[in-house]
């Protein structure tokens, strides 16, 4: 499998997660804050799987920034930025020319 399949296929995994979850997401947010997490995080996900290829043609650590910023573009409240910068500092962390190791 290539890199770049390989990462759509992380991107198909973690965004399945994340969306199929939205209710249960939901549902925790409701018991502690404004109810809103599942859909936010859904949504953002959603925009990274409309990306995916996009993503996944570009170098990893150039691929988790994008997806980071993504997120924070997408996802309301603190929850965009917070993952989103999650994301874009794992992708700043990896030395240039990281890839994906089969």
């Amino acid at each position: 499998m290539s890199a770049d399949a390989t990462v759509r296929t992380l991107i198909d995994a973690v965004a399945a997660r994340i969306i199929a979850s939205a209710d249960e997401l939901t549902a925790l947010d409701q018991a502690i804050g404004d109810g809103d997490h599942g859909v936010n995080m859904k949504r953002g996900f959603e925009a990274i799987l409309a990306e995916r290829d996009a993503i996944a043609a570009l170098p990893l650590p150039q691929a988790l920034q994008k997806a980071g910023m993504t997120l924070v573009m997408k996802v309301g409240g603190a929850s965009g930025p917070l993952y989103g910068t999650l994301f874009m500092q794992l992708g700043k962390s990896l030395p240039e020319g990281t890839e994906m190791v089969m």
